[in-house]
């Protein structure tokens, strides 16, 4: 014998999900395995690797094991989870739903589902356009309709367009719209602003970790403002129950939100900025 260690690894268990469950093809995702229960040990005899299948191809991400470490190289392993990075995607496999399986000491667990895809989603028109620096504001963000899927962990990071350096992520919901309409709400922003808003840049990641970047991130942008809008007084300051009252409403620092001006809405309502 050799001297090595052999840790006892029971069978595999069951394999739950992968996180995130997407790629593109170029590869570059970190994705975790988990296992239910206690999982699988892996050591140096383990031969193990993380399997892909579309359509009729097949190919696998090994996990080599580092004996002098005792970790998995390029990954990492626990008790109920085991990381590592997406590779590029084979030649001729195109974008689609394929499934992954861990395979270890001669045993397969069984598949889930994992979304190849081709490119980044461009960003394009959002509304509102602004809103304020403590977020909360649910914004619609239209993106190409062919590139998304509800299974997709989606997340639109909102960048500084100044320093994009500075940046915050908020999850994304795709709502089923044909023009591929998304729904995510602003996350609070954190970093200081000048007195007119810090505009933002919107990018989305498909897998809800790699972003594009330039104009692969498409065109979308947003303004965060840092302004407490007040309504001081409303005419009339009543109406009938059965509506169709137009009234007019006076706010300070609704023209420093970006709102200043009469806007007539589809209820007949107006708003007086001061």
């Amino acid at each position: 014998h050799s001297g090595a260690m052999r840790r006892v690894v029971r069978r595999l268990r069951m394999l739950t999900a992968a996180v995130p469950n997407a790629s593109p093809l170029a590869g570059g995702t970190n994705v975790t395995l988990r296992l239910g229960h206690e999982g699988v040990f892996l050591d140096a005899g383990s031969d193990a690797a993380a399997v892909f299948t579309l359509g009729d191809t097949t190919w696998e991400v090994a996990l080599a094991w580092d004996r002098a470490t005792g970790t998995v190289v390029g990954g990492g392993v626990t008790a109920t989870e085991v990381t590592f990075t997406t590779p590029v995607a084979p030649d001729g496999v195109t974008a689609g739903v394929a499934s992954v399986k861990l395979r270890a000491w001669s045993q397969e667990t069984e598949e889930v589902p994992f979304i190849w895809y081709q490119d980044a989603a461009l960003a394009s028109a959002v509304s509102p356009p602004a809103g304020n620096v403590s977020g909360g504001t649910r914004l619609l963000l239209r993106t190409a309709a062919a590139a998304v899927d509800s299974r997709l962990p989606l997340a639109v990071r909102f960048s500084s367009v100044a320093d994009p350096a500075l940046f915050a992520n908020s999850l994304a919901q795709f709502t089923g719209d044909t023009e591929g309409e998304l729904l995510v709400m602003t996350p609070p922003w954190l970093h200081s602003g000048g007195s007119s808003g810090v505009p933002v840049a919107l990018s989305l990641a498909l897998n809800g970790q790699q972003f594009p970047t330039g104009t692969a991130a498409g065109n979308a942008t947003y303004l965060y403002y840092d302004v407490r809008v007040h309504a001081d007084g409303a005419v009339p300051r009543s109406a009938p129950v059965y509506g169709g009252t137009n009234i007019s409403v006076t706010a300070t620092g609704l023209a420093a939100a970006g709102g200043g001006g009469n806007d007539s809405g589809d209820g007949g309502g107006g708003v007086r900025g001061g």
